[in-house]
């Protein structure tokens, strides 16, 4: 997963470089500017899909996205736990929608449900 797949992922939900409002950022040493939001707010970066709150970035402004153009979705997600000596578990993340299955693997769930989500707006459905 690259920047620049980050960066068209959550443009195509509605996220617009707002090149209005220019800032220093000192730790980067270069002017940045900032995201607006599809709420309408500010933002020095678009939301994270690292850490503790990327699983809730992609419910809080993807997931929905899904809901608006489509009522017949579900996400499941599998941790295969089939011997006690899996160290590192992948992650499948099944997405239903309009009839059709995306899925995404990833040793982290929201990289995982962002590969799957990906699939779907590169499908443009």
């Amino acid at each position: 997963m690259t920047e620049q797949e980050i960066k068209e992922f959550w443009e195509k939900l509605g996220f617009k470089w707002a090149n209005i409002r220019w800032d220093y950022h000192y730790e980067r040493g270069q002017r940045v500017a900032d995201w607006l939001y599809p709420d309408g707010t500010f933002h020095r970066d678009l939301p994270s899909l690292t850490g503790i709150e990327a699983l809730g970035n992609l419910f809080r402004w993807a997931v929905p996205k899904l809901q608006e153009v489509s009522k017949e979705h579900y996400i499941t997600f599998e941790h295969p736990f089939n011997e006690p000596t899996i160290w590192a578990v992948t992650i499948n993340v099944e997405l239903h929608y309009n009839y059709k299955e995306f899925e995404g693997r990833d040793n982290d769930p929201a990289i995982a449900l962002f590969r799957a989500i990906q699939q779907v707006i590169k499908e443009g459905v």
